[in-house]
């Protein structure tokens, strides 16, 4: 069960803890709320309905070296639990109100909680990755720590997705697990990511390394879908490509763009400089090819429009003008909040 924290006193915090397999995560994450980390173990439910939690790891400290989160103060052996009836609400010894997240497997998307495999990828450490549906990436790397440590086991940021691409990219604004000046986290994987279907499980790539691992989904049913990383089979040779632009607060249409592909060589030539498809593709988002949508932008028309999802390039320019044609596409591809992605 993955849950949220949604209230604690004496105000609102950005908070999970997920319930998995017998295990505990809590994470704290509020910078304005010092402290911030991740604490985690084991928990168990008693025949009384009582929740009993015992910590493995403990990276919630004052910086007057006191004890913060669940083993501030009070017990954490017999703690009254209360559910609803239809177990979406969790309140914990009567103070600690939960709210149950449901991880959508409906639209394309990596929202859900992730344990990255292969300890010899991350300094021997468990690691674990919950993408959250406003964007935060949340990541947490337990160690064997009881006493005190600046090392606090968190990492988080934003990420953006494609599924079209098959390509994640992390940004990070806080990173909390170094530990004697070596960083066991996430973070020195890199920022940006292929990611493809195996099974069950998730291949990630990091790109700046071409270090490959998986990841399993800590809830059992992977959020991606295989179809959903379906991606455009592009052959050798030289296309026309029309793309949007969203970089550094400035929005960019541009169009009969001259895209090359030659083997392992993808680049794309604007203003006689070439680009790399792979430095750009966080940027941009692809709109047509030779004058038919891409697979990228069909999907954005299915979502917003899903009774014209089979609506041609050709049909839709002739009907709209070319007039309008640039401010429609634009607003087909903002219309979910983002033009990229």
């Amino acid at each position: 069960m993955g849950v949220s924290r949604l209230c604690c006193e004496p105000r609102i915090y950005d908070e999970e803890i997920l319930f998995f397999d017998g295990n505990f995560l809590s994470i704290l994450r509020d910078l304005s709320a010092i402290p911030v980390g991740v604490e985690s173990g084991t928990f168990e439910l008693t025949e009384e309905g009582k929740l009993n939690l015992e910590l493995d790891f403990d990276g919630m400290w004052n910086s007057d070296r006191t004890r913060d989160g669940w083993d501030n103060g009070g017990s954490t052996i017999g703690l009254e639990l209360d559910l609803n009836d239809s177990s979406t609400v969790m309140v914990i010894d009567k103070e600690i109100t939960l709210s149950k997240v449901e991880f959508s497997t409906s639209a394309p998307s990596i929202f859900g909680a992730w344990k990255v495999e292969g300890k010899d990828i991350l300094a021997a450490n468990d690691t674990y990755l919950l993408f959250l549906d406003d964007g935060v990436v949340v990541i947490a790397t337990p160690v064997d720590q009881l006493g005190y440590s600046t090392y606090t086991g968190l990492e988080f940021g934003t990420y953006g997705y494609s599924s079209i691409e098959q390509r994640l990219t992390i940004s990070y604004e806080y990173d909390g697990a170094i530990l004697n000046s070596v960083d066991n986290g996430f973070s020195p994987l890199g920022n940006n990511f292929t990611i493809k279907s195996s099974g069950e499980n998730y291949i990630l790539t990091a790109e700046a390394s071409g270090t490959s691992f998986s990841i399993t989904n800590l809830f059992g049913t992977p959020s991606l879908e295989e179809t959903e990383l379906d991606t455009e089979v592009l052959a050798d040779g030289n296309y026309s490509l029309t793309l949007i632009v969203d970089l550094l607060g400035q929005v960019i249409f541009l169009s009969d763009l001259e895209e090359i592909i030659e083997e392992d060589s993808h680049k794309v030539l604007y203003q006689g400089q070439a680009y790399d498809y792979k430095d750009i593709d966080p940027f941009v988002t692809t709109v047509a090819r030779n004058n038919e949508f891409t697979k990228e932008f069909s999907a954005e028309i299915a979502e917003q429009f899903p009774s014209q999802s089979d609506a041609t390039y050709a049909v839709a320019l002739g009907l709209i003008g070319t007039a309008n044609w640039e401010s429609v596409l634009l607003s087909v591809a903002g219309a979910d909040g983002n033009l990229v992605g």
